[in-house]
């Protein structure tokens, strides 16, 4: 039986180091750092636990005993808390940090054992089978420390999947809640199990927590539905009209979004990982960051914008290039730009016109002043002289108003000749 426990040890161990490589292929989001840590403070209980199978000595035993405790202090509270976060629910920060503070505070109890405050009695039992175990009879502190370590947050957790299956109506949604609730209730009930004397020599609860805590990073981290910001990221990716590809740090293909795919026909018959410049439309200069470029595929014009990608250390993680559609932009542009041409020569036509207008009033209007300046200098008749005089007057200031005229359209034209001289005020 020993044997049989030791090797579903080991395998809790295996699945937890799985677990934890998936964990560390993520982008840093708070969810995934509580996982980890629940992975890790699992791995610790485990392997605590493992020792205490093939601990030689009682004093080999309570050591690894200390090292279980040590590991699992904090893993129902972090997993408390991140039940609520996937559950998209408050947490009460406020209990689970006075939770934490006090388990903190025990355990140096678990070292030292003050005054038997945490174990009362070790006794080091043989089996039927010979197998060596350890029986150890609690102290006062050791209840508290169950209440605030496991008691409490499995039940906050129960709490929590319960009423968000209860308040959400997807039924897609229900299911992976319901799923992670039978997950987290394992090793609950195998702890129930070993309290209550149903299981004597070999307690199950570290590797069952661990094949739990697994199975639910294997359930929710692999499909990322926890994260409301990294669906909202690709659900905003894929509406996004212009193209989106991303590259790692050896301009391999990362992503890309169903408008690149649009753009580049062959892209999706390249796999991920990939260099992107075996992508026969892909110019090398669209590597470059912040200098656009301009391409044209299929009759459709398109410019590039590359930015690199750099993490919180510094380092150059890979760049993303955003390919903006310009086909309609060029059209308008061109259109604009045949409505200037059209508007410029109308003002041509127009100045061309005044200039003309101009010589042709001007011509029979100084024909009238000479006519005109001729009756004044042979009449005798004062009245007629002063007819003349008026006609004068309304000539010259017609003729100022066509020189101006002339003068505008020499202006428009372009014809406009500055002479320098010099002036005598």
């Amino acid at each position: 039986m020993v044997n049989l426990v030791i090797a579903l040890e080991c395998f809790g161990i295996g699945l937890t180091f799985i677990a934890l490589i998936l964990l560390l292929n993520g982008d840093g989001a708070k969810e995934q750092k509580l996982l980890i840590f629940i992975m890790c403070g699992t791995l610790v209980q485990n392997v605590g636990y493992l020792l205490e199978l093939t601990a030689p000595t009682v004093e080999a035993a309570v050591t690894a005993v200390t090292v279980e405790n040590v590991g699992s202090a904090f893993v129902p509270l972090c997993y408390c808390w991140f039940t609520y976060l996937y559950c998209s629910a408050a947490p009460p920060r406020t209990l689970l940090r006075i939770l934490a503070a006090f388990n903190f505070l025990v355990l140096p109890t678990v070292f030292f054992n003050w005054h038997g405050l945490f174990y009362r009695e070790v006794r080091w039992l043989t089996a039927e089978d010979g197998f060596h175990y350890v029986s150890i009879t609690y102290g006062p502190l050791y209840i508290l420390f169950m209440f605030s370590r496991i008691i409490i947050p499995y039940a906050l957790c129960m709490y929590t999947l319960a009423r968000a299956i209860r308040v959400r109506s997807d039924q897609q949604v229900n299911r992976q809640y319901w799923t992670v609730l039978g997950i987290s209730t394992l090793p609950v009930i195998v702890l129930a199990a070993y309290v209550c004397k149903l299981m004597k020599v070999f307690d199950l609860t570290p590797v069952t927590l661990a094949i739990s805590m697994a199975m639910v990073v294997i359930v929710v981290w692999s499909r990322r539905n926890y994260d409301f910001r990294h669906l909202a990221a690709e659900k905003v990716l894929e509406s996004l009209g212009d193209g989106v590809i991303a590259l790692d740090d050896h301009d391999r293909l990362v992503s890309y979004n169903r408008a690149a795919a649009d753009i580049f026909t062959r892209l999706p018959a390249h796999k991920l990982g990939e260099n992107i410049r075996v992508l026969e439309e892909f110019q090398e200069e669209m590597l470059n960051e912040n200098i656009p470029q301009s391409f044209s595929i299929n009759g459709q014009h398109y410019e590039s914008h590359s930015k690199k990608i750099v993490d919180e250390n510094g380092r150059i993680q890979g760049c993303v290039i955003l390919i903006l559609d310009m086909t309609d932009i060029k059209a308008y542009i061109n259109e604009i730009k045949k409505v200037r041409q059209q508007a410029e020569k109308a003002s041509i036509a127009k100045s061309e016109f005044l200039a003309n207008m101009s010589h042709e009033i001007r011509t029979p209007m100084n024909a009238i002043i000479g006519l005109n300046d001729i009756i004044m200098e042979e009449c005798a008749d004062t009245q007629i002289y002063g007819y003349a005089k008026n006609v004068q007057s309304a000539a010259r200031n017609l003729l100022a108003i066509i020189n101006d005229i002339l003068d505008l359209s020499k202006v428009e034209a372009g014809k406009m000749e500055l002479v320098y001289t010099d002036y005598y005020t």
